[in-house]
């Protein structure tokens, strides 16, 4: 791969996201890397908690190449259910507009997140978070909560409006509020649905893809509800 000079880095004291640009390809990778003053801080640490120093792993768009490793992913994370496997193939399939990314390390696919499209009637107003997905061995490591931060600010979704049926204790660390409406059809008191960037009041049923209601393999209400921290 040859990098775009084009590179943009952000990040805390302690770390930094390098954005690199691939032209061939027209792909975005993400790496996450550890400062240079911190770097030797973060080996020690790492090996002493034997996880994964941050500067192993990639966040890039996912393509239609990487759907088998996502389904395996998925049917993993959610086992005994096939439901997220089974939509994600159906969305993408279908030719739905979604955007989704993975989480790789050592180009091992561990995380998956997908959006897609939010309606109101026949109008847009925003996407759906669902499903995200950590592969069992690295649950409990932050890698969900990472990839979800990470692509709530990329675009097109950054700053849209976007909505999840999942934990509230979970999802309010990314900026998530309980709403009354719009109403979830898949959590009929509202009890698990959120929104972040929403500020409507409106009483409407919110609208999904279609896929939503046609796969099998499981309730919908599971989507979104891996916590990756449990």
């Amino acid at each position: 791969m040859v990098a775009d000079p084009r590179r943009e880095y952000a990040g805390t004291r302690n770390q930094a996201k390098r954005v690199i640009f691939c032209p061939s390809s027209g792909y975005k990778y993400t790496m996450v890397l550890p400062s240079t003053a911190h770097l030797a801080s973060t080996m020690e640490s790492a090996v002493c908690r034997s996880a994964v120093p941050p500067f192993f792993q990639v966040m890039r768009r996912a393509v239609p190449g990487d759907l088998d490793s996502v389904v395996r992913v998925l049917d993993l994370a959610f086992a005994p259910s096939r439901f997220e496997s089974n939509l994600v193939q159906a969305l993408a399939v279908n030719g739905r507009n979604i955007q989704h990314w993975l989480l790789e390390k050592d180009r091992e696919l561990i995380a998956y997140i997908c959006y897609s499209l939010a309606y109101r009637g026949g109008d847009l107003i925003g996407w759906h978070l669902a499903p995200v997905a950590v592969h069992p061995e690295w649950q409990r490591k932050g890698y969900g909560s990472q990839l979800i931060r990470n692509t709530l600010a990329e675009s097109p979704i950054c700053g849209s409006p976007v909505f999840v049926l999942g934990d509230p204790a979970y999802y309010s660390r990314f900026g998530f509020s309980p709403v009354r409406e719009p109403r979830c059809p898949y959590d009929p008191m509202n009890r698990h649905f959120m929104a972040l960037h929403y500020s409507g009041h409106e009483s409407f049923i919110i609208g999904y893809e279609s896929e939503f209601n046609q796969v099998q393999g499981s309730a919908p209400t599971r989507i979104a509800t891996l916590d990756d921290e449990r």
